[in-house]
């Protein structure tokens, strides 16, 4: 007996939700808008190879406006960069050198990461195809100190954007 309440409770409601749907429902198909929105941010990547390769490549955002700065290296003596030999002895270990974003003779425009040693060089991006950046290597004349060997020193390349 209780069964047969309950069941007729439940089948009583089932008809009367059915029945208040059936008056919001509207005919086929229904569309709705909505807003898409997208935001662009600066970015840039930056690779160098050795000197040899001469050269910085970035890859940013087109319009992105950024500087190029290099370091004076791992063994910097201003106004010299300086490379270092692990197998040579002091004072001949070092060879004093410059890096320059022009070639010539003399080179004019010198790589650095301050505006009162060298240059930055700034520039507004408009392209996203890789660009490339020269970099020029000048060893000081007359270092009597230096002995036939290799020498080495780590800069870093940097670009702010």
């Amino acid at each position: 007996m209780k069964l047969t309440k309950l069941l007729l409770v439940l089948t009583a409601f089932g008809a009367l939700t059915i029945a208040s749907d059936t008056g919001a429902l509207a005919a086929s198909p229904q569309t709705a808008n909505f807003n898409v929105t997208a935001s662009v941010i600066q970015n840039c990547s930056i690779t160098a190879g050795n000197v040899a390769d001469g050269q910085v490549t970035i890859t940013c955002t087109n319009g992105a406006s950024v500087n190029i700065a290099l370091s004076g290296g791992a063994h910097l003596a201003a106004p010299w960069n300086q490379m270092f030999s692990a197998t040579a002895t002091a004072p001949n270990n070092l060879l004093q050198y410059k890096l320059f974003q022009t070639a010539g003779s003399p080179p004019t425009v010198q790589w650095n990461d301050s505006p009162g040693s060298g240059s930055i060089m700034s520039i507004t991006v408009a392209t996203l195809s890789p660009v490339l950046y020269p970099i020029h290597g000048l060893v000081r004349a007359g270092q009597s100190a230096a002995v036939a060997n290799n020498y080495t020193d780590t800069v870093t390349a940097t670009v702010n954007f």
